[in-house]
């Protein structure tokens, strides 16, 4: 109550301030703070795809109401202090966190003339809440009460209200605690059902006796961090509203942006719904981010309303960020460039190694996102021994032609990728060895008969000849006219020219006698080889073995010689250690039998359902390696490029 001598003062110098207030405000410059008449709440940005980031925004006005239909000209971001284009503003309804948290003490006891306790008229004002949202489950819902029933995140309201009236603390003996606001808090910042749900603790107590301003401090400090609004109602009787205890209580809920009521037991309590129905709603932006550096960042957004403008809180992130990482896909280990088919049959010396394919390698990569920030490749480059042999500056960025037309000698090769972001970020693969030989194969025997069968031709004739000739003269046939002349007396006793008394076998049954010989023998034959395995040395990958060829549709490889028909000594090398199958349709299939050391094909390991083989194939078997060829060359997968566009699409007719 004012004294009288301070009303006889005001009374008497009214006019006078009233001046000086006039002045002031026509001297002074206008400055006008909307957000004195609302606040705004933003939440930390996340990243959906860089560059977008989302945040979750709430805009009250004076009376604590939820400020509707705003547009993206209404809303202002900035990102670090500078202002970068809000993308989307999407409003909806995803409800509200609430925490009941009840403390019961003494001052809860007290009844009124009709014997009615405060802490039955709380009970009475909470179950009419609960029971006007029986029917919704946009809500998560929880109870705490010191020494009594609670409950945590029920979507039923039907559920909550039944464990508020299960039972009741008596509250003359009840000791309060700041530990069930502390727990209250707690349970209101956990992960929500729905993003952008708003969080409330509703926290009925008694006024606390003691200093507890660093307690306070913590949970309002906790609060604060987690976005959780603070509601406080005190029950106490009309004495102790002015008092210190109060006062600290009432900083705590408006320092969170929540409400203070004091309860004597007279008063009309709040609908508990006008705290909550504001928190049900949210603005979802979206967001297009300009940062490009690693460390800590700042959000703030500012809202036009027909009261002025609102300033929300900064909002500190970090944000990390590191270079794209390439890898090759199955990089080839060795390349063998071979003479076309047309120039097999050629010496070697004749053979032009310009003409050797194949003379180009595809290469396929992927890239990686250590940070897991996926962003745009916009140029991607192929270096071979450090020197730059393909590049990509539009899509697609994951492959590559290696032309090899110019590499004529044995060598070896290292390739790396390098690639670029967006953000200007490069990172390089690793470095992979690769080996480029060329086969010569030995000349063709029968092309040397192609060539000469004009002059072979001629031969065989006058061999044919010889030896018709022969048979008629020693069959009696054909006598050879001798230079000079005899008698006959004389022909007959020369023993030279008598005649020779011939076998009485026939020819033709003689033929017949020696196929018969030949029909009864038994000799070796030689099995037609489908592939061959040539064994590779430990070194250097080269043969260090004649080829093994392969006959069977069934090769089991093993160190059991009871078990495997390729027997391998070696200590990586199990009993039954893997399967090398032909198919009906020729080609192969490796099978590893579930070993310790594995079986690989090209160093990629191999299952027990197998992998198919291609001619070239570098196989291990354990420790042990093979190259794996194909007999049958009309069987060898040949690569097929086919053109592009710039859509990336194949070009008809092409």
């Amino acid at each position: 109550m004012q004294s009288p001598n301070i009303n006889r003062y005001l009374k008497n110098n009214h006019i006078t301030i009233s001046y000086l207030l006039l002045i002031l405000a026509l001297l002074l410059p206008v400055s006008v703070n909307a957000q004195d008449g609302g606040k705004a709440f933003i939440t930390p940005p996340v990243m959906v795809v860089y560059p977008y980031f989302e945040t979750y925004l709430t805009v009250y006005d004076s009376q604590g109401k939820f400020i509707q239909n705003l547009k993206t000209t209404d809303i202002s971001l900035l990102e670090d202090g500078h202002s970068v284009p809000v993308t989307g503003v999407k409003e909806f309804r995803p409800g509200v966190q609430a925490v009941i948290a009840i403390n019961p003490g003494p001052p809860f006891a007290i009844q009124n003339s009709q014997a009615v306790s405060r802490y039955d008229f709380v009970i009475e004002s909470l179950e009419k809440w609960g029971e006007s949202r029986i029917g919704t489950t946009i809500d998560d819902l929880s109870l705490l009460t010191t020494g009594g029933p609670s409950t945590s995140h029920v979507s039923d309201p039907a559920e909550w209200l039944s464990t508020l009236t299960s039972s009741q603390v008596d509250a003359k003996i009840a000791t309060p605690s700041l530990d069930t606001l502390s727990r209250a808090v707690d349970v209101a910042a956990d992960l929500t059902p729905r993003p952008g749900m708003g969080s409330a603790v509703l926290f009925i107590t008694p006024p606390f006796e003691g200093t507890l301003d660093g307690s306070l401090d913590n949970i309002a400090s906790q609060a604060e961090q987690n976005g959780v609004k603070i509601f406080v109602w005190m029950v106490a009787s009309p004495g102790v509203f002015s008092s210190a205890e109060a006062d600290r209580l009432a900083e705590l809920a408006e320092g969170t942006g929540g409400a203070f009521f004091a309860y004597s037991g007279e008063e009309e309590l709040p609908d508990p719904e006008t705290y909550f129905a504001p928190l049900r709603s949210i603005y979802h932006l979206t967001y297009e981010s300009k940062i490009k550096n690693n460390g800590t960042h700042q959000i703030k957004v500012q809202v036009k309303t027909e009261s002025g403008q609102i300033t929300t809180p900064g909002k500190n992130f970090e944000f990390y960020i590191q270079p794209p990482q390439p890898a090759v896909i199955s990089p080839p280990i060795q390349i063998i460039r071979k003479p076309p088919s047309e120039d097999i049959g050629q010496r070697k010396a004749d053979i032009e190694t310009t003409n050797f394919i194949p003379v180009e390698q595809e290469l396929n990569i992927i890239f990686d996102f250590p940070d897991g920030r996926v962003r745009p490749i916009l140029r991607s480059v192929l270096y071979v021994d450090g020197d730059l042999a393909a590049e990509n500056i539009e899509p697609p960025f994951d492959q590559f032609i290696w032309n090899i037309e110019d590499f004529r000698t044995n060598g070896s090769h290292t390739l790396q990728v390098e690639v670029e972001d967006s953000l200007g970020l490069t990172g390089r693969s690793a470095e992979i060895p690769v080996e480029i030989s060329f086969e010569l194969p030995e000349p063709n025997p029968w092309a040397a008969v192609y060539n000469n069968i004009p002059v072979l031709s001629g031969l065989a004739i006058l061999l044919a000849g010889s030896v018709l000739v022969l048979v008629l003269v020693m069959g009696g046939r054909l006598r050879p006219h001798l230079p000079g002349k005899k008698s006959k007396r004389g022909r007959k006793s020369d023993p030279v020219t008598q005649p020779v008394t011939a076998d009485s076998t026939s020819s033709s049954q003689r033929l017949s006698k020696l196929a018969s010989r030949l029909k009864g023998s038994k000799g070796p034959i030689s099995p037609q080889a489908y592939a061959l395995l040539t064994m590779l040395s430990d070194s250097d990958d080269t043969a260090a073995s004649s080829p093994i060829p392969i006959t069977s549709d069934d090769l089991p490889i093993g160190s059991d010689p009871n078990q495997a028909i390729l027997v391998l000594d070696d200590p990586s090398i199990e009993e039954l250690h893997a399967h090398l199958r032909r198919s009906e349709d020729g080609t192969f299939r490796l099978a590893d039998e579930d070993t310790i050391a594995g079986t690989w094909i090209n160093y990629t390991p191999v299952s027990k359902e197998g992998t198919k083989l291609e001619h070239g194939d570098l196989i291990h078997i354990g420790r042990v390696g093979f190259r794996f060829s194909m007999r049958d060359t009309s069987r060898i997968r040949k690569p097929i490029v086919t053109p592009e566009n710039q859509t990336g699409e194949p070009i008809e007719g092409a």
